[in-house]
């Protein structure tokens, strides 16, 4: 089985707010349960296609207006990749539903380039279309080990989408590595999440695929635990240092909040301290926006001057 974060079984005292316990992540057995719900599958026009865009659970607002996708001729889609852990699923517990930020994101993208084409001269005639696979529990190198996995993989997940294939991945993973890095003794924690991570961000560009890189995002767990914090913040600026060196094929992009226990960032997270809020999804989804219609707009200029 792949592995799963140390935090899964391990429960730790975080002051949220005054006497509140609270668990960093579901129990191994809730895990299960989550990776074992059906998985749905998504329309590109009138096609449908493989697992490859199936979220990793189900929700009753997982699936944007099918009227939306077929606007526009299918060679002016843009497709998008979302692709991670709990935090692309879209868990928030105790919440039983999924929240993906990959709803808020095309909502966005779709309001920005309108739904007839460009809402102004400017912007091209392109319908931007979002998908998602969330793993929870899985760290960034049990998702390298089993990229090519038909059910899983990032790898096996770009190749199933064809005619167009995926123009953008968003990676966002990392957070379940640092559990295991605290207890390893071998030291390098930082080096060894951000090598994972960047071996997925090489995967999608063995495809083609350029990405974007968003960080590990800061959570209750980190603020508790200074070594914690600490392999996330090298690990991150250890990512970002890469990305400037490959600004041709990918994107770094800071995560569009923090955290601020009992602050004014309090609605966006969950009660556990490390996943969001469904209005944290929607944060996460809405702030991604912007980096994506520029890189799409980018690439476009790109298709049209060549």
């Amino acid at each position: 089985h792949p592995r799963r974060s140390a935090n899964t079984i391990k429960n730790i005292r975080i002051t949220r707010r005054p006497t509140k316990t609270i668990s960093l992540l579901f129990t191994t057995k809730r895990i299960l349960l989550v990776l074992m719900l059906n998985h749905s599958f998504f329309e590109f026009s009138n096609r449908t296609l493989p697992r490859v865009f199936a979220l990793s659970t189900t929700g009753p607002n997982n699936m944007s207006n099918p009227k939306q996708q077929q606007a526009l001729p299918e060679k002016q889609q843009v497709r998008i990749f979302c692709y991670g852990d709990s935090l692309t699923a879209g868990t928030s517990p105790p919440l039983d539903n999924t929240f993906p930020y990959g709803v808020h994101l095309e909502s966005s993208l779709v309001h920005h380039f309108g739904t007839s084409g460009g809402n102004e001269e400017t912007l091209p005639n392109i319908t931007p279309v979002v998908r998602w696979k969330g793993l929870p529990g899985w760290t960034a190198s049990t998702m390298v080990e089993y990229a090519d996995d038909e059910s899983f993989g990032l790898r096996a997940s770009l190749r199933r989408v064809q005619n167009p294939s995926v123009s953008l991945a968003i990676i966002l993973a990392g957070t379940n590595d640092l559990g295991y890095e605290i207890s390893s003794s071998g030291g390098g924690g930082a080096k060894k999440v951000c090598h994972s991570v960047i071996g997925l961000h090489k995967i999608a560009h063995e495809e083609g695929v350029s990405t974007m890189a968003v960080s590990i995002p800061p959570s209750g767990w980190q603020s508790a635990s200074t070594e914690g914090k600490k392999i996330a913040m090298d690990a991150n600026e250890m990512l970002r240092s890469w990305c400037t060196e490959n600004k041709d094929k990918v994107t770094f992009v800071e995560f569009p909040f923090g955290w601020n226990g009992g602050g004014d960032n309090d609605d966006l997270w969950s009660y556990d301290g490390l996943h969001f809020s469904p209005e944290g999804y929607r944060a996460l989804g809405e702030g991604l926006a912007p980096f994506v219609s520029d890189i799409v707009l980018a690439n476009s200029e790109k298709i049209s001057g060549a």
